[in-house]
Protein backbone atom coordinates (compact mmCIF):
# COMPACT_ATOMS: atom_id res chain seq x y z
CA UNK A 1 0.00 0.00 0.00
CA UNK A 2 2.79 2.34 1.05
CA UNK A 3 4.41 1.68 -2.32
CA UNK A 4 1.27 2.26 -4.26
CA UNK A 5 1.02 5.63 -2.45
CA UNK A 6 4.40 6.55 -3.27
CA UNK A 7 3.64 5.60 -7.37
CA UNK A 8 0.46 8.47 -7.12
CA UNK A 9 2.60 10.58 -5.72
CA UNK A 10 5.10 10.53 -8.10
CA UNK A 11 2.65 10.60 -11.06
CA UNK A 12 0.66 13.63 -9.51
CA UNK A 13 4.48 15.43 -8.71
CA UNK A 14 5.27 14.41 -12.70
CA UNK A 15 1.89 15.60 -13.53
CA UNK A 16 2.73 19.23 -12.22
CA UNK A 17 6.01 19.83 -13.77
CA UNK A 18 4.64 18.40 -17.43
CA UNK A 19 1.92 21.33 -16.88
CA UNK A 20 4.42 23.82 -15.62
CA UNK A 21 6.34 23.60 -18.90
CA UNK A 22 3.26 23.77 -21.42
CA UNK A 23 2.73 27.20 -19.28
CA UNK A 24 6.19 28.55 -19.81
CA UNK A 25 6.10 26.84 -23.14
CA UNK A 26 3.07 28.95 -23.63
CA UNK A 27 4.48 32.22 -22.15
CA UNK A 28 7.60 32.15 -24.42
CA UNK A 29 4.99 32.14 -27.42
CA UNK A 30 2.96 35.07 -25.78
CA UNK A 31 6.23 36.68 -25.45
CA UNK A 32 7.37 36.85 -29.29
CA UNK A 33 3.57 37.55 -30.52
CA UNK A 34 3.87 40.84 -27.95
CA UNK A 35 7.24 41.61 -29.42
CA UNK A 36 6.16 41.30 -33.41
CA UNK A 37 3.64 44.01 -32.34
CA UNK A 38 5.54 46.19 -30.32
CA UNK A 39 7.94 46.71 -33.15
CA UNK A 40 5.99 47.87 -35.33
CA UNK A 41 6.93 51.48 -36.27
CA UNK A 42 3.62 54.27 -36.20
CA UNK A 43 3.54 57.82 -36.66
CA UNK A 44 0.70 59.78 -35.39
CA UNK A 45 -0.36 62.63 -38.15
CA UNK A 46 -3.19 64.21 -37.19
CA UNK A 47 -5.86 61.51 -36.85
CA UNK A 48 -4.39 59.49 -38.35
CA UNK A 49 -1.86 56.54 -37.93
CA UNK A 50 0.94 55.92 -40.83
CA UNK A 51 2.46 52.12 -39.99
CA UNK A 52 5.48 52.73 -41.68
CA UNK A 53 6.72 48.90 -41.48
CA UNK A 54 3.64 47.51 -42.97
CA UNK A 55 3.26 50.46 -45.44
CA UNK A 56 -0.41 50.80 -44.23
CA UNK A 57 -2.64 54.70 -43.28
CA UNK A 58 -4.96 53.78 -40.88
CA UNK A 59 -7.67 56.81 -39.83
CA UNK A 60 -10.56 55.59 -37.52
CA UNK A 61 -13.72 58.03 -38.43
CA UNK A 62 -17.37 58.46 -36.41
CA UNK A 63 -20.58 59.51 -38.39
CA UNK A 64 -23.88 60.08 -36.79
CA UNK A 65 -27.26 58.96 -38.50
CA UNK A 66 -30.46 61.43 -38.97
CA UNK A 67 -32.52 60.91 -35.69
CA UNK A 68 -35.63 61.32 -37.65
CA UNK A 69 -35.15 57.94 -39.87
CA UNK A 70 -35.95 54.12 -39.26
CA UNK A 71 -33.19 52.21 -36.78
CA UNK A 72 -31.82 50.71 -40.23
CA UNK A 73 -31.67 54.08 -42.62
CA UNK A 74 -29.97 55.68 -39.39
CA UNK A 75 -27.34 52.84 -39.19
CA UNK A 76 -26.58 53.46 -43.37
CA UNK A 77 -26.68 56.85 -43.32
CA UNK A 78 -23.99 56.76 -39.70
CA UNK A 79 -21.98 54.90 -41.69
CA UNK A 80 -22.10 57.06 -45.05
CA UNK A 81 -20.54 60.04 -42.93
CA UNK A 82 -18.17 57.96 -41.35
CA UNK A 83 -16.35 56.61 -44.28
CA UNK A 84 -17.08 60.45 -46.19
CA UNK A 85 -15.06 61.87 -42.97
CA UNK A 86 -13.03 59.26 -43.24
CA UNK A 87 -11.74 60.17 -46.97
CA UNK A 88 -10.99 63.73 -45.76
CA UNK A 89 -9.04 62.70 -42.51
CA UNK A 90 -6.88 59.97 -44.77
CA UNK A 91 -6.09 62.98 -47.00
CA UNK A 92 -5.10 65.29 -44.40
CA UNK A 93 -2.92 62.55 -42.90
CA UNK A 94 -1.28 61.92 -46.37
CA UNK A 95 -0.49 65.68 -46.75
CA UNK A 96 1.91 64.83 -43.30
CA UNK A 97 4.21 62.23 -45.36
CA UNK A 98 7.56 63.68 -45.68
CA UNK A 99 8.97 63.33 -49.16
CA UNK A 100 12.66 64.56 -48.60
CA UNK A 101 14.33 66.79 -46.91
CA UNK A 102 11.77 69.34 -45.89
CA UNK A 103 9.26 68.60 -48.43
CA UNK A 104 5.69 67.35 -47.60
CA UNK A 105 2.94 65.89 -49.27
CA UNK A 106 1.08 68.80 -49.00
CA UNK A 107 3.61 70.52 -51.26
CA UNK A 108 3.46 67.85 -53.96
CA UNK A 109 0.22 67.92 -54.02
CA UNK A 110 -0.28 72.19 -54.63
CA UNK A 111 2.29 71.95 -57.13
CA UNK A 112 1.30 68.90 -59.26
CA UNK A 113 -1.98 68.36 -60.39
CA UNK A 114 -1.01 64.54 -61.63
CA UNK A 115 0.00 64.03 -57.97
CA UNK A 116 -3.09 65.46 -55.88
CA UNK A 117 -5.18 64.01 -58.99
CA UNK A 118 -3.74 60.09 -58.00
CA UNK A 119 -3.80 60.64 -54.16
CA UNK A 120 -7.91 61.88 -53.79
CA UNK A 121 -8.12 59.16 -56.57
CA UNK A 122 -6.12 56.41 -54.12
CA UNK A 123 -8.19 57.96 -50.74
CA UNK A 124 -11.52 57.41 -52.49
CA UNK A 125 -11.09 54.17 -52.95
CA UNK A 126 -9.81 53.42 -49.21
CA UNK A 127 -11.81 50.62 -47.80
CA UNK A 128 -13.71 49.79 -44.55
CA UNK A 129 -11.45 47.16 -42.58
CA UNK A 130 -13.98 44.21 -42.05
CA UNK A 131 -14.99 44.14 -38.78
CA UNK A 132 -14.25 47.39 -37.96
CA UNK A 133 -17.33 48.74 -37.53
CA UNK A 134 -18.61 49.58 -34.81
CA UNK A 135 -22.74 50.81 -33.65
CA UNK A 136 -23.75 52.98 -30.84
CA UNK A 137 -27.36 54.34 -30.05
CA UNK A 138 -27.16 57.41 -28.03
CA UNK A 139 -29.42 58.82 -25.39
CA UNK A 140 -31.53 60.65 -28.27
CA UNK A 141 -32.25 57.57 -30.32
CA UNK A 142 -29.30 58.35 -33.09
CA UNK A 143 -27.29 56.00 -34.44
CA UNK A 144 -23.43 56.30 -34.14
CA UNK A 145 -20.87 54.33 -36.27
CA UNK A 146 -16.94 53.99 -35.92
CA UNK A 147 -15.29 52.42 -38.88
CA UNK A 148 -11.73 52.25 -39.11
CA UNK A 149 -10.23 52.91 -42.62
CA UNK A 150 -6.91 51.82 -44.20
CA UNK A 151 -5.29 52.19 -47.20
CA UNK A 152 -1.90 51.39 -48.70
CA UNK A 153 1.00 54.06 -48.33
CA UNK A 154 3.00 53.21 -51.04
CA UNK A 155 -0.36 53.75 -53.56
CA UNK A 156 -0.08 57.22 -52.59
CA UNK A 157 3.77 57.19 -52.97
CA UNK A 158 3.98 56.11 -56.90
CA UNK A 159 2.84 59.27 -58.26
CA UNK A 160 5.56 61.04 -56.10
CA UNK A 161 7.79 58.61 -57.52
CA UNK A 162 6.64 58.89 -60.66
CA UNK A 163 7.87 62.74 -61.05
CA UNK A 164 11.14 61.46 -59.81
CA UNK A 165 11.14 58.57 -62.46
CA UNK A 166 14.02 59.67 -64.92
CA UNK A 167 16.61 59.55 -61.63
CA UNK A 168 15.53 55.80 -60.92
CA UNK A 169 18.11 53.13 -61.86
CA UNK A 170 21.00 56.37 -62.88
CA UNK A 171 24.02 54.81 -61.30
CA UNK A 172 25.77 51.57 -62.50
CA UNK A 173 25.65 49.23 -59.16
CA UNK A 174 28.90 46.65 -60.67
CA UNK A 175 28.56 43.45 -59.34
CA UNK A 176 32.05 41.40 -59.46
CA UNK A 177 30.88 38.76 -56.97
CA UNK A 178 27.26 37.09 -55.74
CA UNK A 179 26.88 38.54 -52.44
CA UNK A 180 26.31 36.19 -49.73
CA UNK A 181 23.92 38.80 -48.40
CA UNK A 182 20.02 38.62 -48.82
CA UNK A 183 18.95 42.09 -47.42
CA UNK A 184 19.98 45.40 -46.19
CA UNK A 185 19.59 46.80 -43.05
CA UNK A 186 20.73 50.61 -42.33
CA UNK A 187 20.74 51.08 -38.05
CA UNK A 188 19.85 54.91 -37.71
CA UNK A 189 18.97 54.42 -33.90
CA UNK A 190 19.27 57.22 -31.73
CA UNK A 191 19.68 60.40 -34.87
CA UNK A 192 16.25 61.33 -34.73
CA UNK A 193 15.48 60.25 -38.90
CA UNK A 194 12.39 61.69 -39.98
CA UNK A 195 11.21 58.35 -41.92
CA UNK A 196 11.10 60.43 -45.37
CA UNK A 197 9.88 58.54 -48.33
CA UNK A 198 12.99 59.51 -50.47
CA UNK A 199 16.06 58.94 -48.97
CA UNK A 200 19.84 58.29 -49.75
CA UNK A 201 22.74 56.27 -47.73
CA UNK A 202 25.58 58.01 -48.54
CA UNK A 203 29.84 57.72 -47.83
CA UNK A 204 31.02 59.94 -45.36
CA UNK A 205 33.90 60.36 -48.72
CA UNK A 206 30.55 61.01 -50.99
CA UNK A 207 29.78 58.32 -52.69
CA UNK A 208 25.77 57.00 -52.66
CA UNK A 209 25.39 53.35 -51.33
CA UNK A 210 21.58 53.61 -51.87
CA UNK A 211 18.59 55.75 -53.10
CA UNK A 212 16.11 56.56 -56.26
CA UNK A 213 19.48 56.28 -58.52
CA UNK A 214 20.32 53.11 -57.61
CA UNK A 215 17.14 51.66 -56.81
CA UNK A 216 14.36 50.34 -59.99
CA UNK A 217 11.83 52.38 -60.39
CA UNK A 218 9.36 49.40 -60.22
CA UNK A 219 10.77 47.93 -57.24
CA UNK A 220 9.91 51.15 -55.30
CA UNK A 221 6.40 51.41 -56.28
CA UNK A 222 5.96 47.96 -55.35
CA UNK A 223 7.25 47.95 -51.84
CA UNK A 224 8.83 51.61 -51.59
CA UNK A 225 12.02 52.25 -50.91
CA UNK A 226 12.26 50.87 -47.54
CA UNK A 227 10.51 49.87 -44.44
CA UNK A 228 11.06 51.49 -41.10
CA UNK A 229 11.43 49.23 -37.67
CA UNK A 230 12.61 50.08 -34.27
CA UNK A 231 15.20 47.61 -34.22
CA UNK A 232 17.96 45.54 -35.82
CA UNK A 233 16.21 42.42 -34.35
CA UNK A 234 12.93 42.91 -35.34
CA UNK A 235 14.11 43.71 -38.47
CA UNK A 236 15.98 40.55 -39.03
CA UNK A 237 13.31 38.54 -36.94
CA UNK A 238 10.39 40.27 -37.93
CA UNK A 239 11.02 41.19 -42.00
CA UNK A 240 12.65 38.61 -43.13
CA UNK A 241 9.80 38.14 -46.01
CA UNK A 242 11.77 41.98 -46.97
CA UNK A 243 15.44 41.38 -46.20
CA UNK A 244 15.85 37.73 -46.31
CA UNK A 245 17.20 35.24 -43.45
CA UNK A 246 21.29 36.79 -43.90
CA UNK A 247 20.89 40.78 -44.51
CA UNK A 248 23.80 43.16 -44.26
CA UNK A 249 23.53 45.67 -41.54
CA UNK A 250 25.07 49.02 -41.29
CA UNK A 251 25.81 51.31 -38.19
CA UNK A 252 24.72 55.00 -39.38
CA UNK A 253 27.51 57.97 -38.37
CA UNK A 254 25.30 60.45 -38.75
CA UNK A 255 22.02 62.03 -40.49
CA UNK A 256 22.10 64.85 -42.90
CA UNK A 257 19.02 66.32 -43.73
CA UNK A 258 17.62 62.81 -45.49
CA UNK A 259 20.74 61.41 -46.27
CA UNK A 260 22.18 58.72 -43.64
CA UNK A 261 25.79 58.97 -43.94
CA UNK A 262 27.95 55.53 -43.35
CA UNK A 263 31.24 54.54 -43.10
CA UNK A 264 33.46 54.56 -46.30
CA UNK A 265 34.30 50.96 -45.98
CA UNK A 266 30.41 49.55 -46.48
CA UNK A 267 31.28 50.37 -50.32
CA UNK A 268 33.79 47.04 -50.37
CA UNK A 269 30.07 44.91 -49.32
CA UNK A 270 27.49 47.05 -51.19
CA UNK A 271 28.97 47.04 -54.87
CA UNK A 272 28.48 43.23 -54.99
CA UNK A 273 24.61 43.13 -53.39
CA UNK A 274 23.21 44.80 -57.01
CA UNK A 275 20.23 42.70 -56.70
CA UNK A 276 18.95 43.21 -53.09
CA UNK A 277 20.10 47.57 -53.50
CA UNK A 278 18.15 47.57 -56.67
CA UNK A 279 14.96 45.61 -55.46
CA UNK A 280 14.67 47.30 -52.47
CA UNK A 281 15.28 45.05 -50.42
CA UNK A 282 15.58 47.25 -47.49
CA UNK A 283 15.21 48.38 -43.66
CA UNK A 284 15.78 51.17 -42.05
CA UNK A 285 15.97 50.36 -38.30
CA UNK A 286 15.76 53.75 -35.77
Amino acid sequence: MKSLRILVVSVIVAGMMVGMATLVGSAQVITTTTQVTTNVTVQQVGLGVIDWTNGVIRIQASGVGDQSKPVAQRKLLARRAAVVSGYRELLETTKGVLVQSETLMRDFMVVNDDVRAAAEGVINNAVVVPGSETYTEESDGSITCTVTMEMLLRDILVPVYATMRNQFGTVAVAATVVSPYTGLVIDVGGFGFPKPAVFRVVTVGGTVVYGVSVAKYEYACQSRLASYINSVIAAKQNLQDRVGGNPYVIRAVRIVGTDIIVPNEVVTVTTSMTTVLQECRVVVSY
